[in-house]
């Protein structure tokens, strides 16, 4: 029995938000992918689908300031999993997602190496 997975990719690059849902379509098959660009079109999407299982989170989109836009979503949504994908891997940026809710940390290679 394949279970159905709802994953957001929340990210303001289309490239890359294009490069994520690819990746994770060939790993999950059967997932059901939802794209956000800003903070406002993500919270608008997680209004109407409440049954997320999984949100892969950019800290840099418009609406977002460092860690608010992390912090907003722990506050308004504190039972979504959240994974943040960065282009940052500095410790302390990592210490602070783990210390504001996410549950995971990506660094996010193609952003990297620019």
């Amino acid at each position: 029995m394949d279970a159905q997975y709802t994953i957001v990719i929340a990210d303001d690059h289309p490239l890359f938000r294009n490069a994520l849902f690819q990746s994770v379509h060939m790993a999950i098959s059967g997932a059901n992918l939802l794209e956000a660009d800003s903070l406002d079109s993500l919270t608008a999407l997680l209004d109407k689908e409440p049954d997320i299982d999984l949100l892969l989170l950019d800290l840099k989109m418009p609406g977002t300031n460092g860690m608010s836009g992390l912090i907003h979503l722990r506050v308004q949504y504190p039972e979504l999993p959240i994974v943040v994908v960065s282009a940052s891997e500095e410790p302390s940026v990592v210490r602070q997602v783990k210390a504001n809710g996410a549950i995971g940390f990506i660094p996010n290679p193609a952003t990297c190496a620019s």
